[in-house]
């Protein structure tokens, strides 16, 4: 059996370079899953309704980002498909998760 664990558990979650589009980041689960993501390297694109709280959310989440990580946002419903669409392929890259914490 392969040893997953070679003493720095910091590798078992390294996300860099990694994206993630996070429905409902501008509080509660859906922003604390973004910061955990951006702290350990993966870049997030967080949505909500209020884009008041959305930069508020993008300013935390920027304060624990590792280096190099990116962090945008988009004001819509999550209930809304084009939004959605608009939402997955608002920057370039694949997307390793789509997180919704919205519904």
């Amino acid at each position: 059996m392969p040893k997953i664990y070679n003493g720095d558990l910091t590798k078992l979650f390294d996300l860099s370079g990694k994206k993630a589009v996070i429905f409902g980041g501008a509080g509660g689960f859906g922003q604390a899953i973004a910061e955990g993501y951006a702290a350990n390297g993966c870049s997030v694109c967080i949505s909500s309704r209020s884009e008041e709280k959305l930069k508020a959310a993008k300013a935390a989440i920027e304060k624990v980002a590792a280096p190099g990580v990116k962090v945008m946002y988009l004001a819509g419903d999550a209930g809304d498909e084009e939004f959605v669409k608009k939402a997955l392929t608002s920057s370039p890259g694949r997307r390793v998760w789509v997180v919704a914490t919205s519904w």
